[in-house]
């Protein structure tokens, strides 16, 4: 009688933590500062690969590319802004976070770098899963706990947020916004990848938990992420010559009712009148909760810093002082440009735009690769909302464009090699 015995690679196990500790960061340990998942498994990365570590010169891993050249020099420009900054300590607490994340990117590029492309989106594609399940499982635990009591502001029970009387899905996180930007990712790799046979259900699943979140912005970045997938799919041209065979018509079929059961069973069976709650939530006045309000407090503290920027992570308690708001811009693009000033928003959007440039290629080379751009694009759209200059799920598409960029320049220098020759 043979054992089978399953060998369990721990390079590709790492890695697979690694990206899982992204989305479940809210999960985390609090010393003064919030020791996130990420950061931990960065430390066991950087030990375990220790040894590599320590013979610099000779590692061809190490490299730094264009792209992480001109965000290295936006992240120094940026730093260096902190001698405009009235509330330096705030600043010195930015710093110290992209010390931080910068670390976490080394450590996550370098083991990604040492499994297979294959391996890295088979463990994006498993964290997908394992992330909308549970988060939708807290989401019932929530619904359950409040007993389909929906009345209350602010208030969260597991995975469901009482918004003004809306119940709104959280997840494993604790902003709904936040959700569906940690879930753009998998979203797009679960309509890329075509080989699990149980795909149509995980867009679905990843479907139905951004609509539960009724996110006005979320929902948004996804429409124009889904307009992108549609408009560079071969689907278009095969639907205009009517070519399709007959079990891609019944999978597009299958795909359509599966979606449609789900949101109806859960729609009567939470009792959640959803299309209502977020068509009422796009046509509320409320200048996106507050976020234009803070985009005029931006431009009104940048024209009184002589256009220079009033300095790294100083816009919150600045608004305070000359506004009496606690709140962040919810604004990425607009807090670089009011905290760094023109030359370091520039070198940011330039930084950004060969991100853009890399993920293009990268969709040119290989066409499901094309999930890395629609969720750039994605992201960037939601950059526009939340406040998020550091941000490990931002660091971790990062990191996936690099390293996917790296190795297909590898697979066309190894082409080219023998032509040259």
């Amino acid at each position: 009688m043979k054992i089978l015995k399953y060998k369990i690679n721990p390079k590709e196990m790492l890695v697979f933590l690694l990206i899982a500790a992204v989305p479940f960061s809210n999960y985390n340990i609090n010393i003064g500062f919030a020791v996130k998942p990420f950061m931990i498994m960065s430390v066991i990365a950087f030990i375990y690969y220790l040894s590599d570590f320590m013979n610099f010169a000779s590692n061809k891993s190490l490299t730094i590319n264009l792209f992480e050249r001109r965000f290295l020099l936006f992240i120094i420009l940026f730093s260096s802004t902190i001698v405009l900054a009235e509330y330096k300590l705030n600043s010195l607490r930015l710093i110290f976070g992209f010390v931080i994340v910068m670390f976490s990117y080394l450590m996550f590029k370098y083991s990604f770098k040492q499994v297979s492309i294959e391996c890295i989106t088979k463990s994006v594609y498993l964290v997908g899963i394992i992330f909308n399940i549970t988060s939708l499982l807290l989401y019932l635990a929530g619904v359950v706990s409040v007993n389909f009591n929906f009345h209350g502001n602010q208030f969260t029970s597991f995975g469901l947020m009482l918004d003004r009387n809306v119940p709104r899905l959280i997840g494993v996180h604790s902003d709904p916004n936040f959700f569906v930007f940690y879930n753009l990712i998998f979203l797009s790799i679960f309509i890329y990848f075509k080989k699990s046979k149980l795909r149509f259900l995980w867009i679905a699943l990843s479907m139905l938990n951004v609509l539960l979140t009724m996110s006005r912005s979320g929902i948004i970045a996804v429409s124009v992420m889904l307009t992108i997938i549609i408009i560079s799919s071969p689907i278009v041209k095969s639907i205009k010559s009517m070519r399709f065979k007959a079990n891609t018509w019944i999978k597009i079929i299958l795909a359509i009712i599966v979606t449609i059961i789900i949101i109806v069973t859960t729609i009567t069976v939470l009792d959640i009148d959803l299309f209502s709650s977020i068509i009422a939530r796009f046509k509320t006045k409320d200048g996106g909760s507050g976020r234009v309000r803070l985009v005029q407090n931006g431009i009104e503290m940048f024209k009184q810093s002589g256009y220079l920027g009033i300095g790294i992570y100083n816009f919150q308690p600045m608004n305070v002082e000359m506004f009496q708001m606690q709140h962040y811009m919810h604004n990425t693009i607009m807090e670089v440009f009011v905290e760094g000033g023109i030359i370091v928003f520039g070198v940011y959007i330039y930084s950004l735009l060969t991100l853009m440039k890399m993920a293009l290629s990268i969709a040119k080379f290989d066409r499901r690769m094309n999930y890395l751009f629609a969720t750039l694009i994605g992201s960037i759209v939601m950059m526009t909302t939340l406040s998020m200059i550091i941000n490990e799920m931002l660091m971790l598409i990062f990191v996936l464009i690099n390293v996917y960029f790296e190795s297909m320049n590898e697979v066309e220098s190894d082409c080219d090699a023998p032509m040259s020759q």
